[in-house]
């Protein structure tokens, strides 16, 4: 089984999930869960039910689509979403087990989960 590993080059600095937006100390908390999720297979992180893969053609954010297109990488048909906390997100692009980072969503607002009974 293998172990995460991270791409950093296609980052995405800009944009409504933009990394310029973050302060050195939330880039430390960030680094450390990533250093967490080493220590662990991509089944066992993908089987706790909160890190998965998201078809983008079932975006309930049409801005997923445009900012995908906007940064060249309109190409692809999924997203994978890591969960670092209740709402703080990173959204990537899984390539066997290297997960291409993309996107900083501090307040689960690329794919926003449907409230249930609503």
């Amino acid at each position: 089984m293998k172990k995460p590993a991270w791409q950093f080059n296609e980052i995405d600095w800009a944009g409504p999930w933009g990394w310029h937006q973050l302060a050195a100390q939330k880039w430390q908390e960030i680094l450390t869960k990533l250093g967490y999720f080493e220590t662990r297979t991509w089944a066992d992180i993908k089987s706790d039910g909160n890190n998965h893969a998201v078809d983008i053609q079932n975006t309930p954010n049409p801005e997923v689509l445009k900012r995908l297109a906007e940064i060249h990488q309109d190409d692809i048909d999924e997203l994978f979403s890591l969960r670092l906390s209740g709402k703080e997100r990173l959204w990537g692009i899984l390539d066997n087990h290297i997960l291409k980072i993309l996107w900083w969503d501090a307040n689960h607002d690329v794919w926003p989960s449907k409230k249930k009974h609503t």
